[in-house]
């Protein structure tokens, strides 16, 4: 089943809405200066209420390594975002799993084998919470080499399924397209965005069940 996430949340209504719809993924971000960008205290309240119930994934973007494992320590996070210029040797050091984001271009496609080990998020070129798209198609190739990859980029309700299925990713992200304001998410969008990628996945496995009993 596609992974969705959901990105750049910043109040505790938001975090009970996503996990009462069953989201896979939370992410939190810890990038200074951007619009979601979390204080601690805030941020190890929402984590709190996510622990053991989604995957709560700390998005950094060329942190100080040591400042980065120690946020991620105390938070109890499960996984590490990478969405800066982190080497792969910067990514190897985190004791985490890590997500690691590359722009939705041909060059930052071929940029994935410098990075192994890590999850794949596939964005706009011009980074995380643009609502921008990209050719998801591009995505094609990696899915198909087994990576693990996240699409992400100008998602939300109207268009997950249809991403889904040019692609067939291991998860969805979104976060923009799902706010009134920023930071601030639907309930309406969120609901609308799960029901959409959940069906998607229904309509899979009824065609798989019809063509086994045929």
């Amino acid at each position: 089943m596609t992974q969705l996430k959901v990105c750049g949340l910043t109040r505790p209504e938001d975090v009970e809405a996503c996990l009462a719809l069953e989201v896979d993924a939370l992410g939190f971000n810890f990038v200074p200066g951007t619009p979601r960008a979390l204080e601690f205290e805030l941020a190890q309240q929402l984590c709190e209420l996510a622990r053991g119930r989604a995957r709560c994934v700390g998005v950094f973007q060329d942190a100080p390594l040591g400042q980065l494992l120690e946020q991620a320590e105390r938070l109890g996070l499960d996984c590490v975002q990478l969405h800066g210029a982190e080497p792969p040797e910067y990514a190897s050091a985190i004791g985490w799993p890590v997500i690691k984001v590359l722009a939705g271009d041909p060059q930052g496609i071929e940029g994935a084998d410098l990075y192994p080990r890590a999850e794949l998020l596939i964005d706009h070129p011009s980074g995380g919470g643009s609502g921008r798209s990209w050719k998801l198609e591009l995505a094609l190739k990696l899915v198909e080499a087994g990576r693990q990859v996240w699409i992400a980029g100008g998602l939300g309700p109207d268009n997950v399924a249809s991403a889904i299925r040019s692609v067939w990713p291991f998860g969805v992200d979104a976060c923009s397209g799902l706010e009134s304001a920023p930071g601030v998410k639907s309930r309406e969008k969120l609901e609308r965005f799960v029901s959409a990628a959940r069906a998607v996945e229904a309509g899979v496995d009824q065609g798989r069940s019809r063509s086994q009993s045929a």
